[in-house]
């Protein structure tokens, strides 16, 4: 150590009054100190990060804040959406049928009767983000071991299954699956009623509506279920009621996507309030996706087809033909074209008067069959009526007969 260095240690024991030792030594003890303080305060921070992961109370408020509004990968919003202080994921509904069209089936469900007056499609086309509505008759004439075989029954008669047992009947006529469903009383309606607010709505003189006067009312409460129910005073099957609940559908709906600020809240609502498998995540999303549409301005229409009467009950009879051309045009989900032999609509067969039919289903000729040749159930009468004549030639082996020389006459002459 060089003497100008040992001055200065000397000076610097001199001012603080401690031999460097003994500094050093207290220099590492508080090193040491400050270390384990860090230590523990690190196990502690760790501890306290385990209890509160197995605590469900402290998840739900560490994940509220963190879950967004996002419109899924196929639709994006153009803003967020946010509910108070939380944000929710919207999800996209996946279709059954790997389509851009999704179709959901709407149904009113009279809880006094137990009778579905109200069954309509609603399509939504995903890609154009475009709704169209298309009412079922509640007479439509069905098959299946019913007392009265009208598509409305089929609810109440099933029991348990009688949501399940209806979507089926109904994919069954349209030849494709549904993807989703809703049901709804009256109690939902008034549910339903009280997110939106009173619905100003005309009401048509013909037919009449129970409690409901003619005129535009503001309707509100229980009293707009009437639109969705029928009594036996009216058993038609014209389609201008099927009109009337379509047109109150889309100003409901109109008036909630109006609202796309309470958009999931409103989700949520109608989602609790109804029998759906739709959740409140994916109403939402497709509120959000329609946010520029209007049901009021959709396409809108009932099942074309005409009345029927088989022992003096009127039955709605759809016309095949005409319902695959507005299936394809707007409900179709699939990559083929439907056909008259794809959907499934009960005819009324000949003259029977008991709209009894053929063993393969629903009326008209076997899907395996040209239209253009004859039945196969007429062909096989006709075979089994000429099967005695080549049966009469047999009998002249026996000797009694004496018509057999009738054709030996030819003969004589040349004798």
């Amino acid at each position: 150590m060089s003497l100008f260095e040992k001055k200065q240690e000397q000076k610097l024991e001199n001012q603080v009054g401690l031999p460097a030792k003994t500094r050093a030594a207290i220099w590492l003890i508080l090193s040491a100190t400050v270390f384990l303080c860090a230590v523990v305060m690190c196990l502690v921070l760790i501890g306290k990060s385990a209890s509160d992961e197995h605590d469900p109370l402290n998840n739900i408020e560490m994940h509220v804040e963190d879950i967004k509004y996002v419109a899924n990968a196929t639709q994006s919003s153009d803003t967020p959406l946010t509910s108070e202080d939380t944000e929710v994921e919207l999800t996209a509904p996946k279709s059954v049928n790997d389509s851009t069209m999704l179709n959901i089936l709407l149904v009113g469900v009279d809880v006094d009767s137990e009778l579905t007056d109200t069954m309509m499609l609603i399509s939504i086309d995903t890609e154009k983000a475009l709704p169209s509505m298309l009412s079922v008759p509640r007479d439509t004439y069905i098959a299946g071991d019913y007392d009265v075989p009208k598509v409305n029954r089929i609810y109440k008669s099933n029991g348990s299954r009688g949501a399940d047992a209806l979507k089926e009947a109904v994919e069954n006529m349209v030849g494709f699956r549904i993807d989703k469903h809703m049901f709804f009383d009256e109690s939902a309606l008034t549910d339903i009623l009280s997110v939106t607010g009173p619905i100003d709505f005309e009401i048509p003189e013909e037919p009449d509506y129970h409690d409901l006067p003619a005129g535009k009312q503001s309707l509100k409460d229980e009293k707009a279920f009437e639109l969705f129910r029928y009594t036996e005073e009216y058993t038609d099957v014209e389609t201008e009621p099927y009109k009337v609940q379509r047109s109150f559908v889309a100003a409901i709906a109109d008036t909630l996507l109006a609202d796309q600020e309470n958009l999931y809240e409103n989700a949520e609502t109608i989602c609790n309030a109804t029998q759906t498998d739709l959740t409140p995540a994916e109403l939402a999303y497709l509120g959000n996706l329609l946010k520029n549409a209007r049901f009021a301005a959709s396409f809108s229409r009932a099942l074309p087809g005409g009345e029927i009467t088989i022992d003096d009950v009127d039955y709605y009879q759809v016309d095949a033909v005409s319902a695959c051309e507005l299936l394809n045009a707007h409900f179709n989900p699939l990559d083929t074209t439907l056909t008259e032999y794809d959907v499934h609509f009960r005819q009324l067969q000949g003259d029977s008067g008991e709209g009894e039919m053929p063993d393969w289903g629903f009326g008209g000729p076997h899907p395996t069959t040209n239209p253009d040749e004859p039945d196969p159930t007429e062909e096989t009468s006709e075979d089994t009526t000429d099967e005695p004549e080549p049966i009469e030639p047999i009998e002249p082996t026996d000797p009694p007969a004496p018509s057999d020389p009738e054709p030996i006459e030819p003969i004589e002459p040349n004798e």
